[in-house]
Parts: C-alpha cells; sequence; structure tokens
C-alpha cells in the first residue's frame, strides 16, 4: 500500500457512508508463495500480511522487530459464515447406510486433542452446518468424544471383535483354542468385525497434505477403538472430483457459505439421485424438502428461521457430517506505520481488503525508515 496524498476530488466523499474509508491512492497486491509471505514482510517488501497459520503465529514472530514493536500483530475476530469443512460420509457406501456406525465416527472424533497437540489450541470446533450465521441452531450440540459411547453404537451397528463373533459357534470356539496354539494374534485381530465377517474399515480421502499429521492423529483414535480408518492423499483438483463424483466412503472437504443458507444445493433430494453437485453425500428427505420450500418462499422471518434450525437439528441426527474447526477471527501482521481504528474492521469482513479503514502514518513511516 501507499500513502494517501489528500487528494479526494469526488461526488461522495463526504457521505457518511464513506468517512474513514479508501485511505490509499494506490494498492499493490503482491502474488507469492504463502511460504513466503513473511520473508517478503521482514524486508519491507509489504506492510501488512494475513497470517493463516497458527504454528508460524505461535513459533515464527520471535525476531527484533516484533520485540521492539515494530512488526505489530492482531487477532480480530469477526462475524462470517464458516461453512461446510469436515470428513463427511457417503451415504450410498454400504459401511455408512447404518446411523448407528456414523455416530459411532463421530463420538471417535477427539477435537480437543487436535487442537491442543497440533493447533495450539488456537481453534473452535465447528457444530452447525450454518455456522457463522443467524441460522445456526444454538440448541444443537457437537458429538464429544467419547469413546466408550461410541463402542455402543459400533456394537448396535453389528460389529464386534473378531473372538466374540467366532466364540458364537462350537467351531468358532475351537478355532480360538488352536489358534491360541499355533499363531500369534496379527495386527489385524482388533479391529471390529460384523456378523457377514464384514471388518470396520473403510478409506478417508483428503487433497491437503498439511492435514496428514491430523488425520494420522484421528486414525490411532479410531484404531483404539477397533476401526481401521485409512488414509489417502490425492492431488486437490482430484479429491474434490471424487466428492462431487459420490466416488468415496469417507472424504475432507469443504465448503464456503454466503451470509444466507443455501440449503437446497446441498440437501434437496432433487440432487440426491445425480452426482457433480454439492449434495456430496446422496442425502435426501422428505422433511427437508418441505424444510427448504419454507426457508426459501415463506414470508414470516420466524418460521423460515425455525425451518432452517429444524434442518440443522436434522443434520447433526442424521451424523453424515464431522464438522472440523474454524477460525472465527483474522490473523494479521503489519508495521507500526499502518494504522488501525480501535476495532481494526468492521464485524462482516472476510478478506483485509473488504474494509479500507487503516491508513499510513507517515510519521510513523518515516522514523522507522531511520532505525
Amino acid at each position: 500500500t501507499t500513502g494517501h496524498s489528500g487528494h479526494r476530488h469526488w461526488w461522495g466523499d463526504g457521505k457518511r457512508y464513506f468517512i474513514g474509508q479508501y485511505n490509499f491512492d494506490r494498492i499493490s497486491l503482491r502474488v507469492i508463495q504463502t511460504e513466503r509471505a513473511l520473508d517478503y514482510l521482514r524486508l519491507g517488501e509489504l506492510d501488512m500480511i494475513l497470517e493463516n497459520t497458527a504454528r508460524t503465529w505461535n513459533e515464527e514472530y520471535t525476531f527484533d522487530a516484533v520485540r521492539n514493536g515494530w512488526l505489530r500483530r492482531a487477532r480480530v475476530f469477526v462475524d462470517i459464515p464458516s461453512g461446510v469443512y469436515g470428513l463427511h460420509m457417503n451415504l450410498e457406501a454400504p459401511i455408512f447406510q447404518d446411523k448407528d456406525f456414523r455416530k459411532a465416527m463421530q463420538h471417535l472424533f477427539n477435537f480437543e486433542r487436535l487442537n491442543g497437540n497440533l493447533m495450539f489450541n488456537e481453534y473452535f470446533q465447528q457444530i452447525s452446518f450454518f455456522e457463522g450465521t443467524e441460522y445456526a441452531n444454538p440448541n444443537i450440540e457437537s458429538y464429544e468424544f467419547d469413546p466408550i459411547l461410541a463402542r455402543e453404537y459400533l456394537g448396535r451397528a453389528g460389529y464386534r471383535r473378531p473372538d466374540n463373533i467366532r466364540s458364537r459357534s462350537f467351531l468358532g470356539s475351537a478355532w480360538n483354542v488352536v489358534r491360541g496354539l499355533i499363531s500369534a494374534r496379527s495386527s489385524t485381530d482388533d479391529i471390529l468385525v460384523n456378523e457377514r465377517g464384514e471388518k470396520a474399515r473403510f478409506t478417508v480421502i483428503y487433497g491437503s497434505p498439511g492435514l496428514s499429521r491430523h488425520l494420522t492423529v484421528m486414525q490411532q483414535e479410531y484404531r483404539r477403538a477397533g476401526v481401521d480408518m485409512r488414509l489417502q492423499l490425492l492431488e486437490p483438483g482430484t479429491a474434490f472430483g471424487r466428492g462431487l463424483e459420490r466416488k468415496y466412503e469417507m472424504i475432507v472437504t469443504g465448503r464456503t457459505a454466503g451470509l444466507y443458507p443455501a440449503p437446497r444445493q446441498y440437501l434437496h433430494t432433487e440432487f440426491q439421485a445425480e452426482t457433480n453437485n454439492n449434495n456430496i453425500w446422496g442425502f435426501g428427505s422428505e422433511e427437508v424438502d418441505q424444510l427448504i420450500q419454507v426457508y426459501e418462499e415463506d414470508l414470516d422471518f420466524e418460521r423460515r428461521l425455525e425451518a432452517v434450525h429444524r434442518i440443522d437439528e436434522i443434520v447433526s441426527e442424521e451424523a453424515f457430517y464431522i464438522p472440523f474447526w474454524m477460525a472465527p477471527y483474522l490473523r494479521i501482521v503489519y508495521w507500526d506505520y499502518l494504522r488501525f481504528p480501535e476495532f481494526y474492521f468492521p464485524p462482516r469482513t472476510q478478506s483485509i481488503t473488504d474494509w479500507m479503514v487503516y491508513w499510513i502514518d507517515p510519521e510513523r513511516r518515516e522514523r522507522l525508515e531511520e532505525i
């Protein structure tokens, strides 16, 4: 950014909406590799950056410019929709057609461990399908991490330890004795199976290498409960396409959201029969169809709000979506000569260039250049 020259000659300059905004003559946007942004900032080639990485935010800002107050950091909370982001289960995949099994998967998601061990406790767990909007149902709660309860749901879904399945018959009991005499326990014996001999096993597709360590921790939690979660990293575009085509069992993917929900494209039965749309789960119900119609057509706001709150309840109850985490704030790093109002940004801010309410103090800039 470059400082404002002070020349303002246009019709809207004195209007209240524009007071304090657009304080620059020219804005230069640099397209650089994300991991190099801090280097460019330290060299003075950037005035401000948006820091997206919790690890960098907590570990890298220890150099002199930060300690001396020349470079400043701020975590500014904003009020914007989070979108749909997390683990999604394909309702057309045989293993996820059982709701009890899906609920078991919910109770094996240990957000607190991920947040504390890998993300510096910087994040908040998403709960609602409409997170960050007034349409999010305030009464629904996330599925708490509870391996014991998960085992109960797995049992209801018909999944038990192999020994328990085999011991139900005389031949199964004999096999357990023989196996104990002639072989060591195999590495897959702790994976739960059902009466048909099908293991509690599925593959998670994802397209971001940065999530590998998170998913590995999750994999360990699931394995301890007798569930074999296999990880498959694909090129991002390929992974996204597999979601659209429903060619997956479980997938990590996300969707952005506007200020007003658009549940039809995600949850209406008109998109259930076909693929290559945002109903990536293959979900549909007559009740949700009717609620979507109320939301789209009713003129009573309270009825529209109640309809979406009910949709939120249904999505939570059906348990095909495990919400990940969100950061309801912007982490900004800027040189001290870039000045902000006390509130930094209006609440409805998605990008640091949405609202030009900040400015450059030429005296501070001059002093800093002399250091």
